[in-house]
């Protein structure tokens, strides 16, 4: 993460690119091992999350076609 030129506002670099792809991953394993591991949840809670996460979402994008 140190890779990443933080503040940059235009533009994307190649490397900055690599870095966050590496990052990604670099993680892998322990997403794998937490979703091997860890507790279920609930069947309901993870409804409300998809649909909370669903409903955000479209309020953000008219938010941002509104702008």
């Amino acid at each position: 993460m140190s890779a990443l030129p933080l503040g940059v506002l235009k533009g994307t670099t190649t490397f900055s690119i690599l870095a966050v792809a590496g990052l990604c991953i670099a993680w892998i394993p322990l997403g794998i091992k937490v979703l091997r591991d860890g507790p279920r949840p609930a069947a309901r809670k993870a409804m409300v999350a998809i649909v909370l996460t669903a409903v955000i979402g479209y309020v953000f994008y008219f938010i941002g076609q509104a702008g």
